[in-house]
């Protein structure tokens, strides 16, 4: 795929026509279309503008996409915000949008939508954060709530700190947290580092910020066998293997 200067991309997965995209803003707004409505391209086209297929606000941008087959009671969305709420809905709450979206969580002023997940009753979840730490608790202590709750804390921030990752152990089996910081420095550690903890403390180190490595900008689960691909600010990217990062302490 080619893409326009400064844009890269964010996510990639398999779909079939008749599957549900479910596309959720940084305003805590939610679009659904069918995979089928979705122009069809050659394998290095650009695609269209998502403004083509949906109304976006000033400010607005698609901070996570899902694919669903199906709404069940069973199945939940998991969402996090910036400044530490997380709120678990069944996903049987979301079958349906209008054409100028619906409201998926309510958000507090400032706050933006950074993930949403899709979790079940014996999943759990690693919130990480810019200063470096990270909590990480199940997502059963977090009780099932309506569409457009807010939520509760997830984590408690300290003053000039921010949500930049959320993990579930649903997404993988993968056991090592990968993170990333600012001016990249990055580490593995493994999963079984990350006790479990209740909802809502400060958690527990997850990297040690300095001013050479910069804030942590983000976090996610690998495998032994997976790549890397890093993009800068300026647009460039590298790729690396995962055994090119040592697997250190949390």
């Amino acid at each position: 795929m080619h893409t326009m200067k400064e844009n890269y991309i964010q996510d990639f997965f398999s779909a079939t026509n008749h599957q549900h995209l479910l596309l959720f803003t940084n305003k805590g707004r939610m679009h659904q279309m069918k995979v089928h409505r979705v122009p069809e391209g050659s394998r290095t086209a650009r695609g269209v503008h998502i403004a083509n297929l949906m109304p976006l606000e000033e400010n607005e941008w698609i901070s996570t996409a899902l694919v669903v087959r199906e709404f069940t009671e069973d199945r939940f969305f998991l969402f996090a915000t910036k400044q530490g709420m997380i709120k678990r809905s069944a996903s049987a709450l979301y079958p349906r949008s209008r054409r100028t979206g619906i409201i998926a969580v309510s958000l507090r002023d400032g706050d933006e939508l950074i993930a949403v997940r899709e979790v079940n009753e014996s999943s759990s979840v690693i919130l990480t954060t810019e200063l470096g730490m990270a909590i990480h608790f199940p997502c059963k202590d977090v009780r099932p709530m309506g569409r457009s709750a807010a939520g509760v804390k997830g984590i408690a921030l300290r003053p000039g700190d921010a949500v930049v990752a959320c993990v579930t152990t649903l997404e993988t089996e993968c056991p090592e947290i990968m993170t990333v910081s600012k001016f990249g420095f990055g580490k593995r550690s493994k999963l079984e580092l990350y006790r479990m903890q209740s909802r809502g403390g400060r958690g527990i180190i997850n990297f040690k910020v300095t001013p050479k490595t910069g804030p942590v900008v983000g976090a996610l689960p690998v495998c032994d066998d997976d790549g890397l691909v890093l993009l800068t600010s300026d647009t460039k990217i590298t790729r690396i293997g995962r055994e090119e990062v040592r697997t250190v302490g949390r």
